[in-house]
């Protein structure tokens, strides 16, 4: 009221968020946005505050301020990390917020959660294909650590579906970057810089490695009889022969998960629900 009145000489140099979140309550009241622009940008340039990384109280009150003055960079910025971190409308905590930016945050977090679950399922059916990997062993292996870490992490079966009622975009990204398969090793006559000894003792395979002993038995190459059931034995002495060299298999199910969490991180960056 006092800049109003123009009594500018008696403001603080410096003011609380809190008391710029009131400050933006009464101009948003009264509409008089442009008498008190210029102030409010001084003073939130010298607020030690900034915009919180973490779905807070603090967040809201930054996304009401930057839609009330017009802070485009704050806006984007608040609302970038609302759309990541809410799991579900966000509350407003009684302040005159346009309701529009509520819907918009609520809106894109879905989008982006519906994406990322028909992303992990495309990479669940690419897997099901020799596309991925010619090694058989290695797909099984694949297909099976996705959807149990899917499975474990509520992204598999019930299928999520909208609204994702509890469910932070942030949170499911960083529970799919930690998705892992073990390490395969296939047998190999190749001595090179990735084979390895199984029976020297300094060569020590972590628990969790996968270690295929005898090669496909269900591959063509190494059928002998075109005839030969699915489920017929091959000869004792080429199933119980054991390999004396193993090869690490470089597939990993990191590989086909990455690209999916780089697309939803730079959908996320580049978002603009519109100007405050």
């Amino acid at each position: 009221m006092k800049v109003i009145h123009a009594q500018a000489q008696d403001l603080p140099d410096e003011v609380t968020l809190q008391m710029i979140v009131s400050i933006a309550e009464v101009v948003d009241d009264l509409q008089c946005h442009d008498a008190l622009s210029f102030f409010v940008n001084l003073w939130i340039n010298r607020l030690s505050e900034s915009v919180p990384s973490q779905m807070c109280d603090e967040l809201v009150q930054w996304i009401f301020v930057a839609s009330v003055f017009g802070l485009d960079e704050k806006f984007k910025q608040a609302t970038r990390v609302a759309i990541m971190r809410s799991t579900g409308p966000i509350d407003i905590l009684g302040l005159p917020m346009r309701l529009d930016i509520v819907d918009k945050i609520e809106q894109q977090r879905q989008n982006l959660l519906e994406d990322l679950i028909a992303q992990l399922n495309a990479v669940l059916d690419n897997l099901c294909s020799d596309r991925s990997c010619r090694v058989l062993a290695c797909r099984f292996m694949t297909l099976g650590a996705l959807t149990q870490q899917m499975k474990n992490t509520n992204l598999h079966s019930p299928r999520p579906a909208r609204p994702f009622r509890n469910q932070s975009l942030s949170s499911a990204l960083e529970a799919v970057r930690h998705f892992d398969s073990p390490s395969l090793y296939l047998p190999s006559e190749d001595i090179s810089h990735y084979s390895f000894d199984q029976f020297d003792s300094s060569f020590q395979g972590s628990k969790e490695d996968v270690w295929v002993l005898q090669k496909d038995p269900l591959s063509s190459s190494r059928r002998k009889k075109k005839d030969r059931g699915l489920f017929e034995a091959e000869d004792d002495e080429q199933l119980n022969k054991t390999p004396k060299r193993l090869t690490v298999h470089c597939c990993r199910l990191q590989a086909h998960l990455e690209p999916v969490i780089d697309l939803l991180e730079a959908k996320v960056f580049t978002l603009d629900i519109g100007g405050p």
